[in-house]
């Protein structure tokens, strides 16, 4: 049995596709598709591709020399830097080089902007599939595109892709008043975030975070930790620890521009090259090191000897109560004085954290008087930093710290001897 065909107003190609092969062998599969067009003229000046003078990038608007090219889609002038994308313009044909413009996931772009704070896999699964453009750090443009200098105001662009570093870079063209306008951003969204944060308190934190975990899947997802509060502190304790490397850059422009839609509840307080403070609502803040970034963190990983550290008690009636004085193991008499514990720790680590100069006592001000609680944090090297200053604040101020501070370390390497876990696991169960 013959296969039906349709009329052919215009020149036909023949292709052999998988699903389109017929069932009886007697057929000649043919399949015919649209032209590619029906006029290839340029949509800029009019004139037909091969007579086309345009010397106007249509996407960049810079001046082209003799070489230029049209996109496949739209048939506009543009230059080569500007058709790299290729995309599927008709159904049965080829990929084919397109425009910037033409090139943008526009249904996927939409239906992020739509979802709101709602979380959809298919979604999600799309965006890193997707080759997703960059956007314009500023607020009020939001263009996106695929270069790195938003072509409607001039100001950086950051990229939209799911779990991508996002660092503004001004390149070898910034000039002081793209530099000046992207500080003023920082400036108004510190501002902006900080009257949000004031103004939210731990109720409403509790409820932003059932619009994102409805089912308390921050809770299961940590089956160790006793409640819903710790497994939120260890959340955003991720989130500051992520904008802990952006001390020199802009971190409340990049936590504007967050994956994790509870970034929003971080306010920044004070950013340094050791370490940052965040605040939360419900009084709580974060104290983030950063981990290896550049050279001078790099030396302190490469800092391999140990040092020696032990703790003496007073005179020998008075041995603090905090710690177990039932082991003799842990106690040795020298000179009127006992000897409480003693460990080795990692050189570079230890020294990191001395050179960190925590402000403990304000710290401990703020506990006390004001009923903040601490989380301290910190990923890698900014991990092991965060547990030797808890260490040590646990030491200096013991009734104060003991029930309001927490270590949380992502990917921390070890930071020192067996004695000194055994100690720390006997003494402070809540480090």
């Amino acid at each position: 049995m013959p296969q039906p065909q349709w009329e052919r107003n215009f020149p036909v190609r023949e292709y052999n596709y998988t699903h389109t092969q017929p069932q009886w062998l007697d057929a000649s599969p043919v399949v015919s598709r649209s032209p590619l067009a029906l006029a290839r003229t340029c949509a800029s000046c009019g004139q037909r591709k091969e007579l086309c003078k345009c010397r106007i990038c249509f996407s960049c608007q810079k001046s082209m020399l003799l070489r230029r090219h049209h996109c496949r889609k739209c048939w506009q002038a543009v230059c080569p830097d500007c058709r790299e994308k290729v995309r599927y313009v008709h159904m049965l044909s080829e990929p084919m080089k397109v425009c910037d413009g033409c090139a943008l996931p526009r249904g996927i772009v939409t239906l992020c902007r739509a979802k709101g704070h709602d979380h959809l896999w298919g979604l999600y699964v799309l965006q890193r599939a997707t080759e997703m453009p960059n956007i314009c750090i500023a607020p009020s443009c939001s263009t996106q595109s695929y270069h790195s200098v938003c072509p409607q105001c001039g100001l950086p662009t950051i990229t939209t892709r799911l779990h991508q570093e996002r660092v503004i870079c001004f390149g070898a063209r910034g000039s002081v008043k793209t530099t000046d306008s992207v500080k003023y951003l920082e400036a108004r969204e510190f501002a902006l975030r900080c009257a949000a944060v004031d103004e939210c308190s731990a109720r409403e934190m509790e409820r932003s975070f059932r619009v994102w975990f409805p089912r308390f899947q921050e809770i299961f997802a940590f089956p160790k930790l006793s409640c819903a509060a710790e497994a939120q502190h260890l959340l955003l304790s991720v989130v500051s620890s992520a904008v802990a490397y952006e001390y020199g850059n802009f971190p409340n422009l990049l936590m504007s521009h967050s994956d994790v839609p509870y970034a929003r509840l971080l306010k920044l307080l004070r950013s340094t090259s050791r370490y940052s403070v965040f605040e939360a609502p419900g009084k709580v803040k974060f104290i983030t090191f950063p981990g290896t970034h550049n050279y001078r963190t790099f030396a302190v990983n490469m800092r391999c000897g140990r040092i020696r550290r032990q703790v003496w008690s007073q005179l020998i009636d008075g041995a603090t109560a905090l710690f177990d004085t039932t082991n003799a193991e842990f106690h040795r008499v020298c000179g009127g004085v006992r000897l409480l514990w003693e460990d080795y720790v990692h050189q570079g680590f230890t020294r990191e954290a001395d050179e960190a100069a925590l402000p403990i006592e304000q710290l401990a001000s703020d506990v006390c008087q004001n009923g903040y609680r601490l989380v301290l944090s910190g990923h890698s090297l900014g991990g092991a930093v965060a547990q030797l200053v808890a260490i040590r604040m646990l030491r200096a101020y013991p009734g104060i710290f003991k029930d309001n501070l927490k270590c949380i370390s992502i990917g921390a390497p070890l930071i020192g001897n067996y004695q000194l876990a055994q100690c720390v696991e006997r003494w402070w169960v809540a480090i």
